[in-house]
Formats: structure tokens, sequence, C-alpha cells
């Protein structure tokens, strides 16, 4: 077991613990070559306990760091193992990253670095997703489901933003999951929130759950759809942007609702269109009709931090 973790360790550090482009610099006495060194321990240690260790440290030294860059427009020097999203607004900013507990599974951690109106607060978010219903909770504060982020989505309906995130989750045995959620801040005291009941079946969150052997993508993309106005209105094409996936379903009707079976269909999608403050859910749309430029790809945070399968 202890050669099989050293193997994963290796693999992560050439895949994952490459520095980001830009010329290293002092931040608040904490380089980005030492985040770096221990960002890949906590990715690459032989023993949890010596990856744990490592992620308290890397812990306190993001905190200790983030006391003095509490800018979200500003760009941090950090391992390409840590994901930093920041919203278009520049309201907030969330500074994410996995720990791996074993070759299948992992935990997250997170800051998330917000305006509450008065001052610029950073939090310690809290990994729920083992918790049991923690998927179809809403939390609050400190509280959070546990994912992975690679995009965010943001879009306003009668003058409120809402915010979308897409992520990747992986603390169960056997399977994974693609994860769509909104964060939230409260109107009157700032506090934040995870989860809103504004996708497919009136949940908080959407998530498409498949077996840890396969790859799926679930990414915001512009696609052709055809359209309807109304129950009488011609109908139309236009170019919108999605949030699109593979559908996943089990080859046996004996495992159809056990996710550790769920493989992609390989040629159908499903996607999420957003309409007047909710996302819809579009059942087999020709994703060949994509119309996407280059740079609308997953990005590095999806494409590096997901292992190997």
């Amino acid at each position: 077991m202890k050669n099989k973790i050293s193997t994963f360790g290796i693999l992560f550090l050439f895949m994952l613990v490459i520095a980001k482009p830009g010329k290293c610099q002092q931040m608040n006495t904490i380089s980005a070559d030492s985040l770096t060194a221990v960002a890949a321990r906590v990715l690459g240690a032989p023993s949890l306990s010596l990856r744990l260790s490592a992620d308290s440290t890397l812990s306190s030294m993001l905190y200790n760091m983030l006391q003095t860059e509490t800018d979200p427009g500003k760009a941090l020097s950090l391992p390409s193992s840590i994901a930093v999203l920041s919203s278009p607004d520049l309201h907030f900013r969330i500074i994410n990253w996995a720990v791996p507990l074993d070759l299948q599974k992992y935990t997250y951690r997170a800051f998330l670095q917000y305006n509450d109106g008065q001052q610029v607060r950073t939090i310690s978010l809290a990994d729920k997703s083992l918790v049991e219903g923690s998927a179809k909770a809403i939390h609050h504060g400190d509280q959070w489901y546990g994912a992975l982020y690679y995009d965010l989505i943001e879009k306003k309906n009668k003058g409120k933003t809402t915010y979308t995130l897409l992520g990747w989750n992986r603390t169960q045995d056997g399977y994974q999951s693609k994860v769509a959620e909104v964060l939230t801040f409260d109107s009157k005291s700032g506090i934040p929130g995870f989860g809103l009941k504004i996708f497919p079946g009136y949940l908080p969150r959407y998530l498409v759950q498949y077996s840890s052997r396969a790859n799926i993508t679930l990414r915001y993309t512009t696609q052709s759809i055809t359209i309807r106005k109304g129950l009488f209105g011609r109908l139309r094409t236009i170019q919108e942007k999605l949030i699109v996936h593979d559908r996943v379903t089990s080859k046996d009707i004996r495992f159809r609702n056990d996710p550790r079976f769920n493989f992609p269909t390989g040629n159908i999608y499903d996607a999420l269109r957003w309409n007047h403050g909710q996302w819809i859910l579009l059942r087999d749309i020709d994703a060949r009709n994509e119309a996407t430029p280059a740079d609308e790809q997953p990005g590095p945070a999806e494409l590096n931090l997901k292992p190997s399968n």
C-alpha cells in the first residue's frame, strides 16, 4: 500500500504541482516556492497523516497570505493544484484545493473571501459532503457541500445576481460527481450560503453521479438550440450558452439507482438553460451543434486537478 501511495504521489507531482506562469514574489513573507513545496506534500506525501499535516500548514500559509491580499481582482501566484475563481463583479473569490484521503477519495478545502458591505472577510469552508443529506441541504456560513470548482457563471435576473459554480466531488467509494450549485449572500448580513432551489426538481444543487472509472464533462459552453416562444410561437434556432454534460446511465437494469455503475452513453447530452432565474433541464441536445471558442474549453483546474482513472 505504501508503494501505491508513493506512486500516486509521484504521478501528482508531475501532473499537478507546477507553479502557474508568473514571477515568484513575496506575499506576506510567504513565497510562491514555499507554497508549491507544501502543496506538493499535500498531494504526494506517502501517508494520510503526513498529507493532513501538510494541508494544515498550507491552510495556515494561505490564510496568512489572504490577510493582506484582499483584492479579488488581483491575481495570486499559487501552485496549479490550488484553484482560484473570482466573480466577474469582483464581489468574492474562492481559493480551493483537494486533499487525497486514499487512492480513490478526497476531501476538499476552500477559503471564501468576500465583501460583506463593510469589510473584506476571509472564512475557511468546512467540507460536509460526507454528512448524510448534505447533497440536498442548503449550507450557510462556513458550512459547505465540498467540491473542487473549475468554473463560475454570473447571471442577473430582476436586478439580482446569481453565482453558479461548477465543480467535481469524489468523496464516496466507487463513484464521483460533477456539481452545479449556487453561492448566495444574505442581503442584510452578507453571510454566504451554498445551495439554492433553482435546479430541476426544486433541488439546491445539480449532481451528475457516475463511476469512479469513468470520465464525463460538465461545462458552460455555447450551443445552437431550437426554441418556441409560447405554445403557438414559431420555432427558431438560437445560439446560447448552456451547462452541458454527458448523460450517464447503467447498462444493467439491476444497478440503475447505483451511481457506481453509471457510465456516459457516449452520444447523448443534457443541458441546463438559464431562464428567468432558474436552471431548466433540456434533454437530448445535439452537442454537435457546439459553437464554442477554444478559450471556453474546460479550465486548467479541472484538467490538472482531476486524477487519472
